[in-house]
């Protein structure tokens, strides 16, 4: 081999290993650009957006010069997240004592996954760390608890007082009462809280609410007392219809409409999510006919069916279809139409970018978007 090949191939044997590395150096914050990348994929191998990388490095097009240095943190959490990491080598002892309320994200965690393994909310940690969207980077430290502890004692203190009279008085209304007693959580709520609060325990919410995990959501309506169960109430139309995930499928879920969202612009959030496993089968709530199916950048594979009033209910987020289906075909109500992912937030086949969960949505005659969180609660019972 003479000079000449050798120099190509060594080049070429460059090339290919950057394409597999695309993480910044974490003390860095920043990333050299190197042959063959491009802003989106720079952009997913640090989870962040395209938007937050021409953001951050000011740049007003996609095109960027091997070489180049960007930026893959926000500039200003890079020089908080160092002065914490020098801190934290100095002080051992000081540093485990905060760490039981923070976290540093990982590669492939969500607000999701990590809110499920603190026992704690989504929209908990978005309050504690001011998010205005889902968006979390690799590195990033998160506050998952309170660090008040003067609250954290009050709220103790005040769970351990003496109030036999009340508790007397609110256990006998319980008891003699037919109709069981609901809590509607509230931002940074626990099990735990919520239990204190009505003299029960954790384990007894979760047998009378058919909870598998401590995970609960803000606007969950939660049954904290013994006693018929409430009804929800019937909505004016689509009464008959069915819940598109068969009951033990699923999560609990809250009322997650309106909530901010980032991705194609700041926008509300036009549905219900309801989070199941990849693969959990989606089922029509309705009869009616397919109206839009395939792809679709912010649904992914999604589907919406018109049914026989006009409504248009929208399935998105899913790994993939039923077999037979089309646009043009007609459904049945309880029909399988396809099954539970999460796809979307990118080019046809993007996956990956969120956990899995089946996103609801209902229009109305005019394509009007409503809250579909009271039929499906309706739905969930009958």
């Amino acid at each position: 081999m003479n000079k000449k090949q050798l120099a190509s191939f060594t080049l070429a044997a460059a090339v290919t290993f950057a394409s597999f590395i695309g993480v910044a150096d974490a003390k860095s914050a920043q990333y050299k650009v190197k042959s063959g990348d491009s802003l989106w994929k720079i952009s997913r191998a640090n989870s962040v957006t395209v938007a937050n990388l021409k953001e951050w490095n000011h740049l007003k097009s996609d095109t960027i010069l091997v070489g180049q240095k960007l930026y893959v943190v926000k500039p200003d959490s890079t020089k908080k997240s160092t002065k914490t990491t020098k801190s934290t080598k100095k002080n051992s002892k000081a540093s485990t004592a905060k760490t039981s309320n923070t976290y540093i994200v990982k590669s492939g965690d969500s607000l999701y996954k990590i809110a499920k393994k603190h026992k704690t909310t989504v929209k908990e940690i978005k309050r504690l760390n001011k998010l205005k969207s889902d968006l979390i980077i690799k590195g990033q430290k998160l506050i998952i608890k309170d660090n008040s502890s003067k609250s954290t004692k009050e709220e103790k203190k005040k769970a351990t007082q003496p109030t036999k009279k009340k508790e007397t008085t609110q256990q006998s209304v319980q008891n003699n009462s037919k109709n069981a007693t609901y809590h509607t959580i509230k931002s940074g709520e626990t099990l735990w809280i919520i239990a204190t609060k009505y003299g029960t325990s954790v384990s007894q919410l979760k047998t009378w609410n058919g909870l598998k995990s401590d995970l609960i959501y803000s606007g969950q309506e939660l049954k904290v007392s013994e006693g018929t169960s409430k009804t929800p109430k019937a909505p004016s139309f689509l009464k008959d219809g069915k819940f598109p995930l068969k009951q033990g499928t699923y999560y609990p879920y809250g009322d997650t409409w309106n909530d901010s969202r980032t991705y194609g612009g700041s926008r509300g959030h036009e549905g219900v999510d309801i989070m199941a496993d990849i693969g959990t089968p989606v089922y029509s709530v309705t009869a009616g006919e397919i109206e839009r199916y395939g792809w679709n950048e912010l649904g992914g594979w999604r589907m919406t069916i018109k049914t026989a009033d006009g409504y248009h209910l929208y399935y998105a987020h899913m790994s993939k279809y039923a077999k037979g289906l089309a646009n043009g075909a007609k459904v049945k109500k309880g029909q399988l139409i396809g099954y539970v992912g999460n796809t979307g937030y990118g080019p046809e086949g993007t996956s990956g970018k969120f956990d899995s969960h089946l996103h609801f949505g209902m229009y109305d005659k005019n394509w009007d978007a409503m809250n579909p969180y009271q039929h499906l609660k309706y739905w969930e019972v009958n």
